[in-house]
């Protein structure tokens, strides 16, 4: 979905995909960026950190901008490493939006959770839109 800038809600929340993440797709995830994964002896595959990437980018393409915006910040906590096994659920909601020198800036704060519940990941991304 593209919103406009006027139609952006504070407070309005928007559920990312799913995603299931399997030993299968951590060493795809590795092998495609090049990052490394737990050495061997390790119980359970744990994840490169930026698999976070696949959680946020399910959000993201639901509330994109205009065509021309710019991504503009970024910044993430992860709070427990990923880790094979992991059903884990993101949701976006948008924290503010103001008008800085004749652009629109947009605040887009992210979740992701386990299956259980606990905090894997929070963030909050910046936005320039265009219109």
């Amino acid at each position: 979905m593209t919103l406009r800038y006027a139609d952006v809600r504070i407070g309005q929340t928007v559920a990312g995909e799913p995603l299931s993440v399997s030993a299968e797709l951590i060493q795809r995830f590795a092998a495609a960026t090049g990052a490394p994964v737990d050495p061997a002896g390790m119980t359970t595959l744990r994840a490169p950190t930026m698999l976070a990437a696949l959680l946020i980018r399910s959000v993201i393409v639901k509330v994109a901008g205009p065509p021309g915006g710019i991504h503009a910040r970024q910044s993430f906590t992860f709070h427990r490493q990923i880790q094979a096994g992991d059903q884990l659920t993101t949701r976006g909601t948008f924290a503010g939006k103001e008008e800085r020198a004749g652009k629109n800036y947009v605040y887009l704060d992210l979740e992701s959770r386990d299956g259980t519940g606990q905090l894997v990941m929070t963030g909050r991304t910046t936005s320039i839109w265009a219109g």
